[in-house]
This record gives C-alpha cells, structure tokens and sequence, in this order.
C-alpha cells in the first residue's frame, strides 16, 4: 500500500494542486450532519450543515480561509493526527484516540442568528474499512502527469454525544445513531468529480463512490460483519429532487434514492475556480448482492447521496 507525504509533492504542485479533506457524517432518524475540513493549499474550508428530517429542512455554513498550507493539521494517515481550527466564529477539533474519534465544533450565529455546539464521539467500528488508490488517465487510458488519489472510507461508526443549537439540545446515542468518515489525499486535476453514497439498514452497511465520470471504484458493503469489494457502481445523480440510480454492471448492486432534503451550493471564487455541491438526504431501495450470494433487500433505508464538482 503506497503512503501520502505531501512533502513529497514539488513546491508548486503541494502549494496549489493538492487536495486534503477529512469528512464525516453522522445522524439518527430525526436529525444527519455532514461536517468537512478541507486544505486545498491555496484555499481550505471548513462547511456544516445540519439536515431535520422531521419538517424536511437543512441548514448549512461554510467558513473559507486562504493560504492553509498545511495548518489544519489534516493527517497523511487516515489513522492518526489531530485536526484543530480557530477562528473568531467557528472552531474545530477533531481528535483522534484509541479506539474513536472525537468531534468538536462551535458555530456562534450558524444561522445568522443561533449558535451551534458539537460534541460527539465517534466509535471505531469492528469493520475494516476500504482503502483506495485511484490514478487519474487522459483520453487515450494513459497516467496523467503524476495525478493521484488515496483514500479511505469507514463505515458503521457508533455516535454518542450532543448538539446544542440555540436553545435546542439533541442527544445522539449508539443505539440509533451511526456515522461515517472519508480521508481524502491527493494531487488531483483541475477539474474533477466525486460521487459518495452512504446507508445503514440493520446488519448491512455501504459506501459507494469515487473520481470520475460515473464510474465509481471505491466501494464497501459490510453484510453481518462481514466486508466485500463490489465492482465499480454507475451513479446517476438526480436533478431537482429526481431519483438517484446506484447500480453495476452485473444488476449485484441495484438501488434508487429517493432525496428527501436536498442541499445545493455553488461557490465561484474566480472566473476559472468554481465549487458546486449536490448533496442529498433520501431513503434507499433495492437489492445489494455479495459473494457468495449473499443479498439483502433495502425498502426505504435512511442515507445520504451527495455529488462533487471542482474546477479549483
């Protein structure tokens, strides 16, 4: 398994080609929050955003900040390393112990008007996760120019903790409450796309997605404990609260998406530079079927879908 070192990575390209984000999202049936902390070396950010399923509504805030070069301490290894962030209205800590993980993030006015406090605790799930090592090829299938991405998904992630927003408190416990993490490293081409899915429904676990056009290659199911590789998904991402298609090429994969909140944010930070999310809470349907055909049926599993676009 190759090893990300950004020092590595000539002084230009660390300065203004890398991308490093760290992702999580966690949630119970009544509320999901999806937090990133993201360098681009140039520019980082930090974004939350906060889904109520209960009346269908979503609040987001993204804190952007210029020349990180390295300051949010994003870790070369999606196992160790701490993430701290301070500025006047927003801090974050992200910690990682033995055994969990520990989010820690303050808001003041995430709503123009009512503060924000995380704190939770994010369980190491028995399961291992999913590392990936993506190139990136030009149009004739060959190797771009030292272009790369590594990253790791872990899912089933058992939440404990609170959020306080406003005068609101919610409790998150591990009996109803799971999550996911998503480490992302590398040197990426100007323009590029990302697809993530992501449910829990009993004893089964997923996450699709990767770079690319449609063709997603990084992908874990976890059935009973049990982990599986399928084969690249075909994501078609819906349009204005359409339905998303998960599917591969052999029907083992068969899922639609139904969004419930639907979440868009464009952000052009130049003529050229441009970053557009789509990002979906929504309920799965279908079939997922591993070696040795094993199958579980999804009627309406609660997750998340969201679609990346950046020319940055």
């Amino acid at each position: 398994m190759a090893e990300y070192n950004r020092e590595d990575i000539p002084v230009f390209r660390r300065y203004f080609r890398t991308k490093e984000r760290d992702s999580y999202v966690f949630g119970n049936d009544e509320f999901k929050v999806s937090l990133t902390a993201a360098d681009y070396g140039y520019i980082g950010w930090i974004t939350l955003t906060v889904f109520r399923l209960s009346d269908d509504r979503e609040q987001s805030a993204a804190k952007l900040f210029f020349l990180p070069h390295g300051r949010l301490g994003l870790s070369p290894d999606h196992d160790r390393g701490d993430v701290v962030f301070r500025s006047k209205n927003v801090s974050l800590d992200a910690i990682r112990s033995p055994g969990k993980r520990i989010l820690r993030c303050r808001w003041t006015a995430f709503d123009d008007v009512r503060p924000l406090y995380i704190n939770v605790t994010l369980e190491d799930s028995e399961i291992d996760g999913l590392w990936t090592e993506t190139p990136f090829l030009d149009s004739d299938g060959r190797l771009r120019d030292g272009l790369f991405s590594f990253g790791h998904k872990t899912v089933g992630l058992r939440v404990s903790g609170l959020m306080q927003y406003g005068a609101e408190q919610i409790e998150f416990h591990p009996e109803d409450t799971v999550g996911a993490y998503r480490f992302d490293r590398g040197l990426l081409p100007f323009e590029a796309r990302r697809e993530w899915c992501w449910a829990v429904s009993g004893d089964c676990a997923f996450t699709f997605g990767g770079w690319g056009e449609r063709q997603a290659g990084e992908n874990l199911v976890v059935i009973g404990g049990e982990s599986y590789t399928p084969p690249k998904t075909q994501i078609r991402s819906g349009q204005h609260s359409d339905e998303w298609r998960v599917r591969t090429p052999d029907d083992s994969i068969d899922l639609t998406f139904e969004p419930i909140i639907e979440r868009r944010y464009e952000r052009r930070l130049s003529y050229l530079a441009a970053y557009e999310i789509h990002q979906d809470i929504g309920r799965y349907s279908g079939t997922i079927t591993v070696d040795g055909g094993v199958t579980r049926t999804l009627d309406g599993a609660m997750g998340f879908a969201e679609e990346i676009f950046e020319r940055m």
